[in-house]
């Protein structure tokens, strides 16, 4: 019979095996899960949360953005540092296209998947005074799973990229 030990360091080898196939497993997720996740963390509660959760802190962008954009987004922040502005160059929450995010609910809809870019539209149920702007279009790429590499939506009736945002001087 095998002892106690031999059978806790067994216990610990599966665990440690069953989480690289978790880890492969999330790499092979869609891209409309990955976006789906997001979208039902900002929707839960009174979906007023936003998706600061997911860009306002430098450190935990490369979580949900491609390397490329977080690369961007840094050299943007620096520029504005640069020029005497604290502010983050992204001044309203890109997730919800607000600055007030009431998020009452979502839908996400494949538009393209030309690799290496997959392109989701995620409409977004809330009080948008313009109906264009309730609708956003994501790229996204895989680098160790999926990442956001650009947003586009609009404002006002006025087109925005979240891409030509963050290479304005």
């Amino acid at each position: 019979m095998p002892s106690r030990r031999t059978l806790i360091l067994a216990a610990a080898a599966l665990a440690v095996g069953s989480s690289s196939v978790v880890s492969a497993l999330a790499e092979d997720a869609s891209a409309e899960a990955f976006l789906g996740a997001i979208y039902k963390k900002l929707a839960a509660g009174k979906g007023d949360s936003g998706g600061q959760i997911y860009w306002l802190d430098a450190k935990d962008r490369t979580k949900w953005f491609s390397a490329a954009l977080v690369k961007q987004w840094a050299a943007a922040e620096d520029r504005a540092k640069a020029g005497g502005d604290e502010a983050s160059p992204i001044d309203f929450d890109p997730f919800t296209n607000s600055q007030d995010p009431q998020l009452k609910g979502y839908k996400i809809e494949k538009l393209d998947a030309v690799p290496p870019v997959t392109k989701l539209r995620v409409t977004l149920k809330g009080g948008y005074a313009t109906p264009g702007d309730g609708v956003l279009v994501f790229d996204l790429v895989q680098e160790k799973g999926w990442k956001i590499d650009d947003i586009q939506g609009s404002a006002g009736g006025d087109r925005w990229d979240l891409k030509e945002i963050l290479a304005m001087p």
